[in-house]
């Protein structure tokens, strides 16, 4: 597996995370994140982001969706 397939990989389990930590499906998971920036900001500070916890993540994913009104 490649540099970007582990990327991939990463935002996916990181989607079904967020999914799950809301009651949603993958593809609701996925508007919210992408509606908030919360994706961008992922995405972009991946290689820190990546270090965390999964509940790590999905915290700064709620703290962005809240300032958000998401």
């Amino acid at each position: 597996m490649d540099r970007l397939d582990k990327k991939i990989f990463w935002l996916s389990t990181v989607v079904e995370k967020y999914a799950k930590s809301r009651n949603k499906s993958r593809a609701q998971a996925f508007q919210e994140i992408s509606a908030s920036g919360s994706f961008d900001f992922i995405e972009k500070h991946y290689n820190v982001e990546h270090l965390l916890s999964f509940e790590d993540v999905i915290e700064d994913i709620n703290g962005i969706n809240a300032k958000m009104a998401i």
